[in-house]
């Protein structure tokens, strides 16, 4: 008797759907698709394993002061902007955005650190939500195998031009003037560059498909 391996897996498919794999009754076609997956489950692992070593790593150093684990993970995920594709340059607008949330509760001096990627001269102290927004922002990241790039650094600048619909979102979201606006764009230590960049950054998060990757990789 002949079985039809698309059937007879219940409600839910045959087991191989879990990854992603179509029902079909040839056999080679599932053979072939299950070992492409299963490579591509094994590169995962991969970059999940390369991660936990470099964590495992700075749990060594961190009781000399250089670092803390929080402070590292921030770092690396600033660090992945320079391989980062596009959903994983959103993920990371949507994290910075997090951050400067949290840092614009504390004294200025938060907000520039966060701005340049120092989280550890003074400690983030995020809530609850932000923390599990984190998690989940960095999980992505993770997944994707860019967390565990060493290179770049934390306060490396890239270039790009701002559209002008999203100077102008950024100029109405900040409350701010014109001139106080482009001022703090074209400075980085502009006392009012935390704000105008916050207000920038959901500007862009807000349609992030009408910029460039080269904007969002800047953020």
């Amino acid at each position: 008797m002949v079985t039809d391996a698309s059937k007879g897996a219940g409600e839910h498919g045959p087991p191989w759907s879990l990854l992603g794999i179509a029902p079909t009754g040839d056999k080679a076609a599932i053979e072939a698709a299950y070992a492409e997956r299963r490579a591509q489950l094994n590169a995962e692992d991969a970059r999940i394993s390369a991660f936990a070593d470099q964590l495992s790593n700075q749990m060594g150093r961190e009781r000399y002061g250089f670092s803390t684990i929080e402070g590292y993970v921030r770092g690396q995920a600033v660090r992945s902007r320079s391989v980062a594709g596009f959903d994983e340059l959103v993920a990371l607008g949507e994290l910075k955005r997090v951050w400067m949330t949290a840092a614009m509760r504390e004294p200025a001096r938060v907000c520039q650190n966060v701005m340049v990627g120092d989280f550890n001269s003074i400690p983030l102290l995020l809530t609850q939500e932000e923390a599990e927004s984190e998690r989940r922002y960095l999980r992505q990241l993770l997944d994707a195998g860019v967390l565990s790039h060493l290179g770049g650094r934390e306060g490396e600048e890239f270039r790009f031009d701002v559209p002008g619909w999203a100077v102008e979102r950024t100029i109405r979201d900040s409350g701010l003037s014109d001139a106080q606006v482009v001022a703090a764009l074209r400075d980085p230590d502009h006392e009012m560059r935390c704000r105008v960049e916050y207000a920038l950054l959901g500007a862009v998060l807000e349609q992030p498909g009408r910029v460039s990757e080269d904007l969002l990789r800047g953020l």
